[in-house]
């Protein structure tokens, strides 16, 4: 089960977008643990017992700059999802926001965003897979190249950063 948490300044706001959200993992047959929040402290406060897998994150200006940076630093592998009302496109590329927006917060770019989180999660997942196969094998030794993307290429005669 996932959990999913909605964090705007506006209570209906935030009803209506864990609304969206539910309709959309209903419709890809999941059920998640829905959870609105209108005061970042007390959802710092709450996400430290219980770590959401990922938040929707809608609030104006420095105030959403502030929460997603906070946010990355606690938990690093929760997925965010972020709408500002300015562009903060090059922080939230920075921060590794798996989906960023500007406002109008519209319903077809929050299920935008869940898709492509769920596509990164299947992905991560595909690649462990792949990792703990080649870890079986006698033959293949793990690249501890430092190029960030040859993470997940193993050590063998035709591999151009190995040789």
């Amino acid at each position: 089960m996932y959990r999913i948490a909605v964090l705007t300044d506006l209570k209906h706001e935030g009803e209506h977008y864990a609304k969206v959200i539910n309709d959309y993992c209903i419709n890809q047959k999941l059920f998640p643990l829905l959870e609105t929040y209108q005061n970042q402290e007390v959802f710092f406060k709450e996400i430290q017992t219980h770590v959401p897998d990922i938040v929707l994150l809608v609030l104006p200006g420095v105030d959403g700059l502030n929460a997603a940076e906070h946010l990355r630093s606690l938990f690093p592998g929760c997925g965010i999802i972020w709408c500002s009302n300015l562009d903060f496109s090059l922080h939230a590329f920075r921060l590794r926001v798996e989906y960023f927006f500007l406002e109008p917060v519209r319903d077809d770019e929050i299920q935008e965003g869940l898709r492509a989180w769920f596509r990164l999660k299947k992905q991560s997942f595909k690649q462990y897979n792949f990792r703990r196969k080649m870890n079986e094998e006698k033959n293949f030794i793990p690249c501890n190249d430092s190029i960030n993307d040859h993470y997940d290429i193993w050590r063998q005669p035709d591999c151009r950063i190995c040789r």
